[in-house]
């Protein structure tokens, strides 16, 4: 089940990168649905050296979604 769940987690940020390619508003806020499901994977199965990089792209994508707020379509 534990890779299911990574699998689903890596499937969205992967869509978000897509949908940052083409401009989309959405991309930045499915990143972060994506990363929140990291979260729980980290937190459920206690992989808690992932935390750390998963929480570092938290932060990029809060500020992705702050600064390119009027530049997405």
């Amino acid at each position: 089940m534990n890779w299911l769940i990574s699998l689903l987690a890596t499937v969205i940020v992967l869509i978000s990168s897509w949908m940052y390619g083409n401009k989309s508003r959405r991309a930045p806020m499915l990143a972060l649905v994506g990363y929140l499901v990291w979260i729980y994977y980290v937190i459920e199965y206690n992989q808690w050296p992932l935390l750390i990089p998963t929480t570092l792209n938290m932060v990029i994508q809060l500020r992705n979604l702050i600064k390119m707020r009027g530049e997405l379509t």
